[in-house]
C-alpha cells in the first residue's frame, strides 16, 4: 500500500530532522513549545510526506540507478535542499560543518528510501 510506504518515509525523515536538530547540526523554524524545540517540525513532516508519494512515480526512474550513485544524488540534491531552505529562512545551519552532515545523512537515507519503494511494490 502506497500508504504504508509514505508512513515509513515520513517516519524516516522525523528521525532524521530531529537527530540533526537534537545534535545542533540544524535549527528548523519551529512552532512547538520549548519542550519539543528539537523535534522536527510539522511542516518539515509534510515534506517528507510529499517525498514519500513521489517515491514510486515521479521518482520512479531511482530505482535503475545502481546504490552508490543514488549516495551520490542524495549526498548533492539533499545538500542542495536544505542549502535553499536556509536561503529561504526555513531553517539555519549551526556551523560550516552542518550542511557536510546533511549531505551524509542524505547519502545514506536516499538509497534506503528507494529500496522501501521496490519493497512497497512487492507487497501490493
Amino acid at each position: 500500500m502506497e500508504v504504508n510506504l509514505i508512513a515509513r518515509v515520513a517516519l524516516i525523515g522525523w528521525i532524521m530532522d530531529t537527530l540533526l536538530q537534537e545534535n545542533q547540526f540544524v535549527f528548523f523554524e519551529s512552532s512547538y513549545p520549548t519542550p519539543l524545540a528539537n523535534v522536527q517540525p510539522f511542516w518539515m513532516t509534510c515534506l517528507w510526506i510529499g517525498l514519500g508519494a513521489t517515491i514510486n512515480s515521479s521518482l520512479n526512474w531511482l530505482k535503475n540507478i545502481e546504490p552508490p550513485y543514488l549516495a551520490l544524488i542524495g549526498l548533492c540534491a539533499g545538500a542542495a535542499s536544505y542549502a535553499g531552505g536556509e536561503r529561504f529562512g526555513a531553517l539555519h545551519f549551526a556551523s560550516t560543518y552542518s550542511l557536510l552532515a546533511v549531505a551524509i545523512c542524505w547519502a545514506l537515507v536516499l538509497p534506503i528510501l528507494v529500496l522501501i519503494g521496490q519493497d512497497n511494490l512487492h507487497m501490493k
